[in-house]
């Protein structure tokens, strides 16, 4: 009873650390897109400022 108890609680355990790994890969696969976006938002931001500031530079 305590072997049949102690491997389904095995089992579990390695689905959790099965889950943990995947989840974790998945956090550092976002983490990567979110550093692009906003590295892409920061350029856009800049853009707009330096062409507003032309705009206005010209008498816009």
């Amino acid at each position: 009873m305590v072997a049949s108890l102690l491997t389904k609680l095995e089992r579990a355990e390695e689905s959790a650390r099965q889950q943990c790994a995947e989840l974790s890969g998945q956090m550092e696969e976002l983490q990567e897109r979110l550093a692009v976006a906003e590295r892409r938002l920061e350029r856009l931001s800049i853009a707009r400022e330096e062409l507003t500031a032309l705009e206005a530079a010209d008498g816009g």
